[in-house]
């Protein structure tokens, strides 16, 4: 398994788009946008009910899949669980509810992004703890928004959906990335239903690329243009 460290903490990357502390066994997430697809259906794009709900079954599914292989007993959500308020269809929530209980036993909290704030907080019934940022969870700072130029201090954060694009002789592709700059580490979107933001490297960062169960880190190319490019969030 991929690791960095930063400060103090050792994190284990996850091809599922997550990051373990093994230390007690806590597992963070960024950007789960469930809902979205109910979102745009109520804004007239003709999505059907079926793909409703494997939009955010698949997504718990996926995150099942994590809890299980990092033997979680905690999980943080770096903002962005749900979409928007139009996104609180009934059956999404249903999905959400079921899924929360058959992890009771996992402790869940959720640092409130951007989303969050427009979307309110999951039902209390789904037991998820809600904060603000920035929240220091044990000497890690949680973030939803990064702050551009680095903190100082260990960091989680997510919300610019990072990607970097990848080259090949005649072909290029671009894919989602963890990104470590300045001990801030930048998740890439969870949610299957989301846009992504190209990576603007500068000097000393290091990106990761989840893909076929692996995390691998690849090149950076130092850019002297704009940190992030805009997502679509």
């Amino acid at each position: 398994m991929t690791t960095v460290r930063i400060g103090d903490h050792e994190l284990g990357l996850l091809a599922g788009r997550g990051v373990v502390r093994w230390s007690d066994r806590t597992l963070y997430v960024a950007d789960l946008h469930i809902g979205k697809a109910s979102a745009f259906a109520r804004g007239g794009v003709p999505i059907s009910g079926s793909v409703l709900e494997a939009t955010t079954a698949d997504a718990l599914k996926r995150l099942t899949a994590m809890i299980v292989q990092a033997e979680t007993e905690r999980l943080v959500v770096l903002g962005d669980l749900l979409h928007a308020a139009g996104g609180r269809d009934p059956r999404t929530l249903d999905l959400l509810e079921r899924w929360r209980w058959e992890h009771r036993g996992v402790d869940v909290v959720l640092v409130r992004g951007n989303h969050d704030q427009a979307a309110g907080d999951p039902p209390s019934s789904a037991g998820i703890r809600c904060v603000d940022e920035p929240f220091d969870d044990r000497g890690l700072t949680l973030r939803h928004h990064p702050l551009a130029a680095g903190t100082g201090t260990a960091t989680l954060a997510g919300h610019v959906h990072p990607a970097v694009r990848l080259r090949s002789p005649g072909d290029s592709a671009r894919v989602a990335c963890f990104w470590l700059s300045k001990g801030q580490l930048v998740l890439p979107a969870f949610g299957g239903f989301t846009g992504m933001g190209e990576v603007r490297a500068g000097a000393g960062d290091r990106v990761f690329v989840p893909a076929e169960g692996v995390v691998v880190e690849v090149p950076v190319v130092v850019s002297t243009v704009a940190r992030v490019g805009r997502s679509a969030r």
